[in-house]
């Protein structure tokens, strides 16, 4: 009895067994592996595929696909495929894959458009005037800098052109030169037929010139054609130059071993005598002598000039300068001059100074009679500056620049100078750029 027991148990059992692990299997099948499909690089022959970071073509190229490259194919959207190719993943443009590997003929009918880079070159050569050089560039612009100079009948692989400039490879450095100073052959000995020299001449026409500023003065030379060029020498009155070339009132010179930029205007033909200042030039920022001007207090009788500590009305009071007081004056801005006087120095107010002493001219103890200003305008050719000085005189220090048809009160004139205050400034002018 027991016997017969016992076996249908172990059969339960076992069949019990069997259907636990059906039910195991059943609900945790194995995880899919992912599809990818395989694909080839299709673009023509001498071309690459670019692989890039993202699908797009301003992200970084990581990798250039030959033509045939197997590649895995992992997705695709947007006309992109993202692939994986010798260990490394990144993005294709779809429409350069295939399913079949590509036989050794351009991919028919397929336009390489701009989303891959894949660029065929082509072998010209340099076609300049003989003993001339054509300068490759850093950039397709004429202010790349310069990184060679090819001689005629170079050869040079061109990656691409536009815009007039061709992106060549030559003696392994890659750059920027002219398309048409490119031919498809080798040029002869003679110069380039019809081809007028411009992106590559040879070495420009120089001129000598001199400076031609005020005895004592000195010229600025600029790193740039604009007075917001950094000063990088400075040039005295006669100093010899090599003019290389002149635009928009520079001159692009050599002098002393340095090449930088100066205003056209102090530069003359002939070297200037020694003692006699320069004739009929104004004198700009680009003078930097330095000089100190005789003045006078010219107040009311018994009233008195306070000079400050700073230039402010709120400078503390550091003394008492009466009418007819000479003060040497070491620069003037904003109405305001930095003067000294008995051996003191100190801030007055330009208002109440004059070229001459007051108390010379007249005794009168009646106050200065009221001058009404008449208003003018600066009246100089577009571009110019008309200069602000601090007497009237070219030798006076600038204290601003005037641009054509900006207003001035004229408070007086005298021997072709008038005294003008604008923009807070009091200074002088030259009469003969000024109209009513």
């Amino acid at each position: 009895m027991k016997k017969k027991i016992f076996i249908p148990t172990l059969c339960f059992a076992a069949l019990s067994t069997v259907a636990f692990e059906e039910a195991v299997q059943a609900a945790d099948p194995p995880a899919a592996k992912a599809q990818m499909d395989t694909k080839y690089v299709t673009v023509s022959q001498g071309s690459v595929l670019n692989l890039r970071t993202s699908a797009s073509t301003g992200s970084t190229v990581i990798a250039k696909l030959q033509r045939g490259t197997k590649v895995s194919v992992l997705s695709e959207a947007g006309g992109w495929a993202k692939v994986v190719v010798n260990g490394k993943t990144g993005y294709v443009s779809g429409q350069f894959l295939s399913a079949s590997a590509p036989v050794n003929k351009p991919a028919a009918n397929v336009k390489q458009p701009q989303t891959s880079s894949a660029a065929k070159s082509v072998t010209k050569y340099v076609n300049v005037n003989s003993s001339s050089s054509l300068n490759m560039r850093s950039s397709g612009s004429p202010s790349g800098s310069v990184i060679a100079k090819l001689p005629r009948g170079t050869q040079v692989s061109v990656q691409s052109e536009t815009g007039g400039w061709a992106r060549v490879i030559v003696n392994g450095r890659a750059g920027y030169v002219s398309s048409q100073f490119l031919a498809t052959s080798i040029a002869a000995s003679r110069p380039a037929a019809n081809v007028k020299q411009a992106a590559a001449p040879a070495a420009p026409k120089t001129v000598t010139k001199y400076i031609n500023v005020n005895p004592g003065s000195s010229l600025n030379m600029r790193s740039s054609g604009s007075i917001s060029g950094n000063v990088i020498a400075k040039l005295s009155r006669g100093t010899q130059v090599t003019v290389q070339s002149e635009a928009g009132g520079w001159a692009k010179i050599t002098a002393n071993g340095r090449t930088g930029y100066v205003s056209t205007q102090y530069l003359s033909d002939s070297a200037p005598s020694s003692s006699q200042p320069a004739a009929n030039i104004k004198q700009s920022s680009s003078s930097t002598a330095t000089q100190t001007v005789v003045k006078y207090v010219d107040v009311n009788p018994g009233a008195s000039l306070n000079m400050r500590g700073s230039a402010s009305t709120s400078g503390s009071v550091i003394t008492k300068l009466a009418r007819g007081t000479k003060v040497s004056v070491q620069s003037e801005t904003k109405g305001w001059a930095k003067v000294s006087a008995n051996g003191r120095t100190g801030y007055v107010s330009t208002t109440y100074l004059s070229a001459s002493n007051p108390t010379a001219s007249s005794t009168s103890a009646k106050p200065k009679p009221v001058v009404k200003p008449a208003t003018k305008y600066v009246d100089v050719k577009p571009g110019s500056l008309l200069n602000v000085r601090s007497s009237a005189s070219t030798s006076g220090k600038i204290v601003g620049k005037l641009s054509s048809g900006t207003a001035v009160s004229v408070e007086s004139e005298s021997k072709g100078w008038a005294k003008v205050r604008v923009n807070g400034i009091t200074g002088y002018v030259s009469t003969d750029f000024l109209s009513s």
